[in-house]
């Protein structure tokens, strides 16, 4: 049924297994993600190991961006982690996850690149209100990096979808313990006008599953073949497009 209510499949302490669907009305999932993200401030604040591991395809939605510089800015000791596509590399059309590397360093010139011109001096000023300059060593951003650079209309060197070996997984992994996952992308457009699902997985009975996200977030994480912080995926991108243009001039 499209307009079907929450389903709790299991509530006991052994299990917590939630569907949350957009097709229902008031529903929100960003509240899902928000809520899930507040576990691991709970943690931090109680001095308990902390972590938000975020394995995204599409992040576009700015307040979910800005929610996680809060985190990161009032909770030091919590670390997050965001693991992207290479296609969400360049800072424009409202990418998020190079708003937050840049954010995060201080650089908010930059961060607000991303959205349209109108836009940029707005960020700028809020940015330096809430965070003050402060560097938040503890969000890193990386991304899924792989060769699928081609000559365009004119020799001009594009990203060429049908090429992509994309990071499709679409999954939040908080302190280790709580899964969040589903359809849902991080943007405007999945929460308004898709239908969309996400799943909360919890407690010991789903710890084997819980570990199961942990570990594949793990493994592309330290798996530098495919994966770099944005820095690195930066000047390798700009050394092979170099390349290539040289390529063609000879």
């Amino acid at each position: 049924c499209v307009f079907a209510t929450l389903l709790t499949l299991a509530g006991t302490a052994e299990a917590r297994v939630e569907a949350h669907f957009s097709s229902v009305r008031g529903v929100n999932l960003d509240d899902v993600l928000v809520d899930a993200w507040a576990l691991a401030e709970g943690a931090a604040r109680r001095g308990e190991p902390a972590t938000i591991d975020i394995a995204i395809f599409s992040f576009t939605t700015q307040e979910l961006a800005d929610e996680l510089l809060r985190l990161a800015r009032d909770n030091p000791t919590l670390r997050i982690r965001v693991l992207a596509d290479l296609s969400q590399l360049s800072q424009s059309q409202r990418h998020m996850s190079p708003y937050l590397e840049f954010a995060a360093e201080g650089d908010y010139r930059g961060a607000c690149k991303v959205l349209p011109s109108r836009y940029r001096r707005a960020c700028r000023d809020r940015l330096e209100v809430v965070l003050e300059g402060a560097l938040l060593d503890n969000i890193e951003v990386a991304y899924k990096y792989y060769d699928a650079y081609v000559y365009g209309v004119g020799g001009r060197v594009s990203l060429e979808h049908r090429l992509s070996e994309l990071m499709h997984h679409k999954f939040v992994v908080v302190n280790g313990e709580h899964l969040v996952t589903g359809s849902y992308n991080f943007s405007p457009t999945a929460r308004r006008k898709n239908y969309e699902n996400l799943m909360v997985f919890a407690g010991a009975n789903e710890r084997d599953l819980v570990a199961d996200f942990a570990a594949e977030f793990e493994a592309m994480w330290g798996d530098d073949e495919i994966v770099m912080l944005g820095a690195a995926v930066r000047e390798w991108r700009r050394a092979l497009i170099a390349d290539m243009y040289q390529a063609l001039e000879e």
